[in-house]
C-alpha cells in the first residue's frame, strides 16, 4: 500500500507511526483505524502512545502529568484512536495505557472525563491523595486546617457539587473519626441540630471527652461558655435557650434531675417528683416516712426550695403530697 509516495506495505505499527511524527506523511493512512476490530485498534493505540511517552520523548511521571492535555494527543497524531476508543478523554487513554499509575485528578492540564465524581470511590481516592499524599495531614491538622475550599486550591472544585458542608467532605472519607464541630474553619451543618441524637452525641462528648467532668462539676461548674468554646454555640442558643439543665437532661436523663442544678423553676408536680427521689435516693422505706426525712435531707439535696415554696418548711406536708395514697 503506497501513501503519499510511500510504500507502507512491510512496515509495522511503530514504523507507520515515525513516519506520522516525522511529519513524511500527514496522519495515518486513510482506513487505517477502520480497517481493523476495535479490541485490536485499541491494543495498537496503547501500544503506540507508550512508543510516544517512553521511546521518543522519553517523559517521566512527573512531565506526563504537566504535559497530558488534548492538545498533547492531536498534536502527537493520536487523536482519532482517543475518539474511537477512549471517548475523546486523554486520561482514559492514558490510564489504560498505565492502569493505576496515575489519578484522573492529578492531571494539570485536562479535563477529568463527564461522570467520574459521580463514582463515590473515585471522590474518596481524590479528597485522601489530596489530605494524606499531597498535604499529609493527620486528623488533627484536618480539624485544625479543613475547608472545602481547600478543593478549589487544589484544581478539585467540581467536587464541591456533591458536598453541602465541609463536614460531608470529611465523613465521606473519614466516617464517624470527627465531628462537625471539630473543624475549626468550618461550620455545623445547617439542620444538624435538628436530630435528637446529634444533639445528645455533642453534649455527651463535651461533658465526658472535651471535659472529663465528673457529675458534680457538670451540676456546679458547667456554663454556656463551655459550649461557646467548643463551637456548639447554635446547639446552647437555638435548641436549649441557654438552659444547661435542659441540654444535660436530654443527654443525660438517667444520670441527672433538674432539681439539681441552679435557677430551676419548681411547680408543684416538680415538687413532687424531687421529693420521691429523694426518699429513693436515701433508701428510706415508705413504711418509716415520715419519721426518717426532715428538713435538711431537703436542703442537703438542693430542694429546699420545694419544701419551703409549696409546703412551708414542712417535710411531712411534702411526704404525704408525694405519697398520698399511703397517708
Amino acid at each position: 500500500m503506497y501513501y503519499k509516495g510511500i510504500n507502507l506495505t512491510n512496515l509495522n505499527n511503530y514504523e507507520i507511526y515515525d513516519l506520522v511524527l516525522e511529519r513524511r506523511i500527514p496522519n495515518f493512512p486513510p482506513g487505517y483505524w477502520c480497517s481493523i476490530s476495535n479490541e485490536e485498534g485499541k491494543k495498537i493505540s496503547v501500544k503506540l502512545l507508550k512508543y510516544l511517552i517512553e521511546v521518543k520523548l522519553n517523559l517521566k511521571r512527573s512531565e506526563m502529568i504537566n504535559c497530558l492535555s488534548k492538545e498533547f494527543i492531536l498534536n502527537n497524531r493520536l487523536w482519532t484512536p482517543c475518539k474511537l476508543y477512549f471517548g475523546r478523554s486523554a486520561i482514559k487513554y492514558l490510564m489504560e495505557v498505565y492502569p493505576n499509575e496515575y489519578k484522573a485528578f492529578e492531571f494539570i492540564n485536562c479535563r477529568i472525563p463527564q461522570s467520574y465524581w459521580c463514582k463515590k470511590q473515585n471522590r474518596v481516592e481524590a479528597i485522601k491523595w489530596l489530605i494524606e499524599e499531597k498535604l499529609q495531614w493527620s486528623l488533627d491538622d484536618i480539624k485544625e486546617k479543613f475547608n472545602r475550599n481547600l478543593l478549589i486550591e487544589y484544581e478539585l472544585a467540581t467536587l464541591m457539587n456533591y458536598y453541602s458542608s465541609s463536614f460531608n467532605i470529611v465523613n465521606e472519607i473519614y466516617p464517624n473519626k470527627i465531628y462537625p464541630w471539630e473543624l475549626k474553619r468550618s461550620s455545623v451543618p445547617s439542620n444538624y441540630w435538628n436530630t435528637k441524637e446529634n444533639r445528645i452525641v455533642a453534649i455527651r462528648w463535651l461533658i465526658r471527652d472535651r471535659l472529663k467532668f465528673s457529675h458534680d462539676e457538670v451540676v456546679n461548674i458547667l456554663s454556656v461558655e463551655h459550649f461557646y468554646e467548643n463551637k456548639l454555640t447554635t446547639l446552647i442558643c437555638n435548641y436549649y435557650n441557654e438552659s444547661i439543665t435542659s441540654a444535660i437532661i436530654e443527654a443525660f436523663e438517667d444520670e441527672f434531675v433538674p432539681w439539681e442544678f441552679r435557677y430551676h423553676r419548681w411547680d408543684i408536680n416538680e415538687a413532687k417528683k424531687a421529693t420521691k427521689w429523694l426518699v429513693d435516693k436515701l433508701g428510706i422505706e415508705e413504711g418509716k416516712l415520715p419519721l426518717e426525712i426532715d428538713y435538711y435531707d431537703f436542703v442537703n439535696n438542693k430542694i429546699r426550695t420545694a419544701v419551703d415554696k409549696f409546703y412551708g418548711g414542712s417535710p411531712k406536708k411534702a411526704i404525704t403530697d408525694a405519697f398520698n395514697e399511703l397517708y
